[in-house]
């Protein structure tokens, strides 16, 4: 998942103005009966010669095609992926009354998005011939890809069996963990697996990280701490890398929660009722634009798995990450490069929840 701030953004503008409204209305007409609405994908079209603004909602979303064919195709003829030159499949602006239109789509890509718009249109001197040479491509080899992945690899699955081997289910697994476990999950029992991860939480994707979370004011008044994790676990220094971000989890949620009027005070609630009640915050939204599975797992691994388990039922702190034991001083020479990653991912599941809801709530 890439942190591309114009992209989050701009989802999340257009949900504020037009797809929350419509979802209210049709949660008001009765069309919408079951909360959340988990949306895949959305498209506006604007509609200038009669003053209206539509949005298609998941199955409603039509998008018309144009493409080279490899052979004489006749009208209404059923064709494949084998029938065009995919490279040369383009999108084609929505026309209502003969008049064509400005539109946006945006369509979830598992943890991330794709979007497609032409704001053209709406220009008070558009003409349709300004159209004829802008070609926007619709990426439909990366579509079948991604279905043949979810479809065979079972992602979720996959992130669920890391999640049991005591791996935090990181939203930066996608593509590569998940396909390099999938071909081999013997990778769980060697240190194969902890450089494979390496090589995709390197040091420069941390530092594009906290470009997009300073931005859009991910963790107030902690960033620094974090940064500072970020950067001692990468000068090999695992100990204080250890001990500078696993305190800064509980502060994490719990001021997530202060912020949005959940709790009131810092001693209001302990730790595992905080992620219960995150939880419940996150599901409760209107909208959905992540896949809800991602943070079922996120979550169950957060109160069920090893980092809020009683210390005496932790085998091996080398490999299970556990708040009560680093934070009274009960585990020592633990400190190793696997066990430190594990506290980073944990952190990267964090602003991933954050980041929905920012988005979702207009708040990027």
């Amino acid at each position: 998942m890439e942190n591309n701030l114009y992209t989050f953004r701009t989802i999340s503008h257009f949900l504020k103005l037009i797809v929350k409204p419509e979802v209210e209305n049709r949660i008001s007409s009765g069309t919408i009966a079951n909360l959340p609405v988990q949306l895949n994908q959305f498209k506006i079209i604007w509609d200038k010669l009669n003053n209206k603004v539509i949005a298609q909602l998941n199955s409603e979303v039509e998008i018309v095609l144009s493409a080279k064919g490899k052979r004489e195709i006749k009208a209404g003829e059923a064709i494949t992926i084998d029938d065009i030159y995919p490279d040369e499949c383009y999108i084609q602006n929505p026309v209502i009354d003969d008049k064509t239109c400005a539109f946006y789509i945006c369509k979830s890509f598992y943890l991330g998005f794709i979007t497609y718009f032409d704001f053209l249109p709406n220009a008070p001197d558009f003409e349709d011939i300004k159209l004829e040479n802008r070609n926007m491509r619709y990426h439909v080899m990366d579509f079948m890809h991604y279905g043949y992945f979810k479809n065979n690899v079972n992602p979720f699955e996959k992130l669920r069996i890391l999640s049991d081997h005591n791996w935090p289910p990181a939203p930066g697994f996608y593509p590569q963990i998940i396909l390099e476990y999938d071909n081999n999950p013997g990778i769980l029992n060697n240190d194969q697996i902890t450089d494979s991860i390496l090589k995709v939480y390197n040091y420069n994707f941390w530092n594009g990280h906290f470009d997009f979370w300073n931005n859009c004011n991910f963790f107030p008044n902690r960033i620094h701490y974090l940064k500072k994790a970020v950067d001692l676990f990468f000068n090999n220094d695992y100990i204080s890398a250890i001990y500078t971000i696993v305190p800064q989890f509980e502060g994490i949620i719990k001021s997530y929660l202060l912020s949005q009027g959940i709790i009131t005070d810092w001693e209001e609630k302990r730790f595992k009722p905080c992620v219960e009640a995150l939880e419940n915050l996150i599901l409760s939204r209107k909208i959905i634009m992540f896949p809800e599975e991602i943070f079922r797992i996120i979550f169950k691994y957060l109160k069920d798995g090893s980092f809020w388990a009683h210390t005496g039922s932790i085998a091996d702190p080398n490999t299970q990450i556990n708040r009560h034991g680093i934070l009274h001083g009960l585990f020592t020479g633990f400190e190793c490069k696997e066990i430190g990653l594990k506290y980073l991912l944990l952190l990267d599941s964090l602003a991933f929840i954050i980041l929905h809801d920012k988005m979702v709530t207009f708040n990027l």
